[in-house]
């Protein structure tokens, strides 16, 4: 409303400008032909405005062919951006699948430890029956050592009573040849008795011996079994460990997609936002079509109104011709 009551007021003011200056003359031709002269002026200058407004519209034009073109720049970076996400979301759905894989792997190493560990275990209490029984072998051994001795013992005084029994037959002469005769087989067999004893405890000391390295044997084998049980209980604690990563790295890839998930999601309305905003500019831009059309074409009736007051004014420069 205010536009439009300056608007009034400036045709006023233009008005009676106009009317200052014409001049005072009595010929109706002459105030007719100044008329036409102010009309023609005016219609110049309406022209003039009207290519401004013309050229304006271009530039405006040009400037939404230009926003037009980076709008479609934008539209195929969204679509390259898009395209990369989904790409992405496929690697992480890859690597998810593979982390499964690698999870069940792990379950099943983890399980075949488990069994290894109640194997070497199981060797473990093997190895102490064994130690157990090797330790009542020893103390048999030690009996069976004892034994020798006393049979060693029994030999010696049974040789010592065959030596008595031997002087005392001499002593008897003839009467005590058969008694002699008994007397020196028997120290004979209490000098085998004595050997074979000897031997016994020979053999008593070099199952000793033997024991013994097979005792240190068991023991440096139970070593490095205890060995190899704390280094399976600490790869199946590595494991744990391996699968625990495994499972974060499985909850970070969820993440990772629910966050691409989302972000598709936003440039699917960001490619909508950018599908109305060049119809929008495809609309505008057939509007200012539309209205440079109609301007062209309110010019050419302006050319036309121009052409008839310059048809009119040289017919009433002849009446004034005639006139005078």
């Amino acid at each position: 409303m205010k536009w439009l009551g300056s608007r009034k007021r400036e045709e006023k003011s233009r008005e009676e400008e106009y009317l200052a200056e014409v001049p005072e003359s009595e010929s109706y031709d002459e105030y007719i032909n100044y008329g036409i002269l102010h009309i023609e002026k005016k219609v110049d200058a309406f022209m003039n405005e009207e290519i401004d407004v013309s050229q304006c519209l271009l530039d405006v034009q040009k400037e939404f062919a230009s926003a037009y073109e980076q709008v479609g720049t934008i539209n195929e970076m969204i679509e390259q951006v898009n395209s990369h996400f989904k790409q992405f979301e496929v690697f992480v759905g890859q690597i998810d699948h593979r982390m499964e894989k690698s999870d069940v792997a792990i379950q099943k190493a983890d399980i075949q430890m488990d069994e290894l560990t109640h194997q070497i275990e199981g060797t473990c209490s093997a190895l102490d029956g064994m130690t157990t029984t090797f330790q009542m072998l020893e103390k048999d051994f030690s009996h069976i050592q004892e034994m020798s001795k006393s049979i060693t013992g029994i030999a010696g005084s049974t040789n010592l009573l065959a030596l008595n029994a031997s002087i005392e037959a001499s002593r008897a002469g003839e009467a005590g040849k058969g008694f002699s005769v008994v007397a020196t087989h028997i120290r004979e067999l209490s000098a085998s008795t004595k050997e074979l004893a000897s031997g016994i405890d020979k053999s008593i000391k070099t199952l000793y011996g033997s024991l013994d390295a097979l005792k240190k044997e068991i023991i440096n084998s139970k070593g490095a079994i205890a060995g190899n049980l704390q280094h399976a209980e600490n790869v199946q604690q590595q494991f744990k460990e391996v699968s625990a990563c495994s499972l974060e790295v499985k909850e970070v890839s969820k993440q990772i997609v629910s966050e691409i998930e989302r972000a598709n999601v936003e440039i699917n309305h960001a490619t909508e936002g950018v599908s109305v905003i060049t119809g929008t500019i495809n609309e505008f831009g057939d509007k200012l079509d539309i209205l440079n059309t109609k301007m062209s074409k309110k010019a050419i009736i302006i050319c036309g109104i121009i052409d008839f007051l310059q048809q009119l004014e040289n017919m009433l420069k002849e009446s004034l011709k005639k006139d005078a």
